[in-house]
């Protein structure tokens, strides 16, 4: 059990950082990553598992991990 949890929430899950306020994971395969500068959109990371939500958790640094995980692997979509 990692993060008092087993599988990713079904919520979001606020996070230290000084770039991304929060992330979530949906049970279709995405990842969503909401930005502090965001005014309240978020960007969804298509074909995302759940292993990808845990290990944005254990980043030492989210921003880094959306540039060089993130983005050059999977296809990113603007909501809001």
């Amino acid at each position: 059990m990692q993060y008092g949890f087993e599988t990713p929430p079904s919520g979001w899950v606020a996070v230290e950082s000084s770039n991304v306020e929060a992330i979530r994971w949906d049970p279709s395969h995405e990842l969503h990553v909401r930005f502090k500068n965001g005014k309240g959109s978020y960007y969804r990371y298509l074909g995302a598992g759940p292993n990808v939500f845990f290990d944005m958790l254990r980043s030492s640094s989210k921003g880094r991990y959306v540039a060089y995980i993130l983005r050059p692997r999977y296809t990113a979509v603007k909501v809001g």
